[in-house]
């Protein structure tokens, strides 16, 4: 019976051991290797988003703020984040009065938004006067002019007697909201491709024309309305 008691207790204490061992290695040891594992993991992402920072600090640092203001300025002229009435009113009348064109009314409408690029839009509607030969050329000087344009709709009378002709247009002048975000502060910084730099190298050329269009109202009525 000793021997039996002493067989036993020889059998069961390897159990207990691996037991043990097994209880200490899912409770203590698998812990600390999984969070070592994950600090580890946590100190990697933190290292590279540091990495991305410096980079980004080092190109920001780079750029000229004034050359920076300039290149939005250019951008703003042309596509504008807002309804600009009275730049697109100037450059209408310009090129116009340039070809021989008279405008006997003018109005202002909505029209609308396009969903896949995100434009939005007003229309001007004109009734002009002037020289039927030089319509097609009024009409590509207004889709390529110092601010995004379109033709929406023409209707023509022309007179083959005189040569002259009255039309109806319809023009569009798109502008956009500006993007309210700008992405996270550690995302890579985004560069200019070449292609959109000779973009801005040409509306740096259409710039002065648009500040040169735009319709300055003198004072209405009596300064004084008493006399």
């Amino acid at each position: 019976m000793m021997i039996f008691y002493q067989a036993h207790k020889l059998y069961i204490f390897p159990v207990v051991v691996a037991a043990s061992s097994l209880i200490l290695i899912i409770f203590v040891i698998y812990p600390q290797i999984s969070s070592l594992l994950s600090n580890q993991k946590t100190q990697d992402e933190t290292l590279g988003k540091i990495s991305v920072l410096e980079a980004k600090a080092q190109a920001l640092e780079s750029y000229d703020p004034a050359d920076l203001n300039l290149r939005v300025s250019y951008a703003l002229n042309v596509y504008p984040a807002e309804k600009d009435f009275m730049t697109a009113i100037g450059i209408l009348q310009k090129l116009t009065s340039k070809l021989g064109f008279e405008i006997s009314s003018l109005a202002l409408g909505s029209a609308g938004s396009n969903k896949l690029t995100n434009a939005q839009s007003f229309n001007i509607k004109l009734d002009i006067t002037g020289p039927e030969a030089m319509l097609n050329k009024l009409l590509k000087d207004i889709e390529s002019s110092p601010r995004l344009m379109r033709i929406n709709s023409l209707e023509v009378n022309s007179s083959r007697q005189t040569g002259a002709g009255a039309a109806a247009l319809v023009v569009d002048v798109l502008f956009a909201q500006a993007p309210s975000g700008f992405g996270s502060i550690d995302s890579p910084l985004p560069e200019l491709s070449s292609k959109e730099q000779e973009i801005i190298q040409k509306l740096a050329r259409f710039s002065s024309t648009a500040a040169q269009s735009v319709v300055k109202f003198g004072p209405r009525g009596k300064e004084n309305p008493f006399e």
